[in-house]
């Protein structure tokens, strides 16, 4: 997520910049420490003034606690919201998913005739649909109905892919309401320094070390894998794949290593984002998988960014808009999603190559970061479209439209 980051950035350029959000409780859904959930609590953050409003916290497969999280952290934000959050505004920067952001900020903009900037990060109804969370025809067609009033009410969409961008367009939203700016990383944690503590408390020295950094949900389908894990047992001796995260499928995938006998794997639990990055730099390999589905051919995980930028050949089990990316850059080798035997031939491709081709097609990977994602030509289109917003007027014609 663009998360603090953004914000500073914006604050550095000279903007006004409030946040209104929950109880940090992502990938968990508990509470993070030296939090209490409350009413209300207002944080400053780096000089950044954060509203904290009360919500359920929940991440599991439930489809009823995690609706209770979304809803709750919605209906308290509409509630505080208008309140809590002083002061002119020009436009209501809205981070989707969940769909139920749109709820408090359809009400700040109506008390404080703001603009709406609509950043679609994940693409409903259709990835609750892929990922099993809800299949029952109607929510499913009120969640449908509710982004269609989202796009209609927002000035200015953006997506993350051409796909995305062409599928919006083919549910009836304008070209000229939708703009494309790629994900860029949080780039104050990029070092090259290497956690030699995490090496000797895994006992990895001299060992091939692939690394996968992130959620562990349905959407990942990480067992393949773990089963490509198993089949380069043999192959790779000295070979360890390390998952590092949390999410509602971390159980069954530590089940599934237990029951076929796998001994290259490790787990270990969520890291702090300022520890991260020297974990990574261990890795001679970074993963990364979405499962196969035609949603997920037009979705850019945002950890392609955040590879590029540390610097390491990448495997990646991707489709569609992705993989073009990772293909284009020359930073990393492709496979089809869900294929064992490909993912393990593309680890192995990397583990066979010597130190100078790892270290190009690392070089490839950080300079098409550079070129493509960085955060600073990020911070300046968004501000540029922030800008186009305000131009529109105080009356916000256009997000008035009977017309997506």
């Amino acid at each position: 997520m663009k998360a603090l980051i953004f914000a500073k950035g914006l604050k550095q350029r000279g903007h006004s910049v409030q946040v209104l959000t929950g109880f940090p409780n992502y990938p968990m859904g508990k509470i993070f420490k030296g939090y209490k959930l409350k009413f209300y609590q207002k944080d400053v953050i780096e000089d950044i003034l954060i509203h904290r409003v009360l919500l359920y916290p929940s991440h599991d497969l439930g489809s009823i606690r995690r609706s209770l999280n979304y809803s709750s952290f919605a209906i308290f934000a509409a509630l505080i919201g208008p309140w809590v959050v002083r002061g002119k505004i020009d436009v209501i920067y809205v981070y989707h998913p969940p769909a139920t952001v749109m709820f408090p900020a359809l009400i700040l903009h109506k008390i404080k005739k703001a603009g709406i900037l609509l950043d679609v990060n994940d693409l409903w109804p259709d990835t609750i649909t892929s990922t099993g969370m809800i299949n029952k025809k109607l929510p499913l067609k009120l969640i449908t109905y509710w982004m269609n009033y989202s796009y209609r009410k927002a000035n200015k969409i953006n997506v993350l892919s051409t796909g995305i961008k062409n599928l919006l367009e083919q549910r009836g939203v304008a070209k000229g309401k939708i703009v494309s700016i790629p994900v860029w990383c949080n780039e104050s944690l990029i070092n090259y320094e290497l956690d030699t503590d995490f090496l000797k408390t895994y006992n990895l020295h001299n060992c091939f070390i692939a690394i996968y950094a992130g959620a562990m949900g349905r959407a990942q389908n990480l067992s393949t894998f773990i089963m490509a894990a198993k089949r380069l047992q043999s192959i790779i001796p000295t070979f360890k794949m390390i998952f590092i995260g949390h999410g509602v499928c971390l159980e069954e995938l530590k089940d599934m290593v237990l029951k076929n006998d796998i001994v290259n794997i490790i787990f270990v639990p969520v890291k702090p984002p300022e520890e991260l990055t020297a974990i990574l730099n261990l890795a001679d390999v970074l993963l990364i998988h979405l499962k196969k589905d035609p949603l997920f051919a037009v979705t850019i995980p945002s950890k392609i960014a955040y590879y590029f930028a540390i610097g390491k050949p990448i495997v990646a089990g991707l489709e569609g808009d992705a993989a073009d990316i990772i293909i284009k850059s020359g930073g990393g080798i492709v496979c089809t999603p869900q294929d064992v035997n490909e993912i393990a031939d593309g680890i192995e491709q990397i583990y066979k190559m010597d130190v100078a081709q790892r270290n190009s097609i690392a070089d490839r990977g950080k300079k098409y970061y550079r070129d493509n994602f960085s955060m600073e030509e990020g911070i300046t289109n968004f501000e540029e479209i922030m800008e186009d917003i305000v131009k529109m007027g105080r009356n916000r014609k256009g997000c008035l439209d009977k017309k997506i």
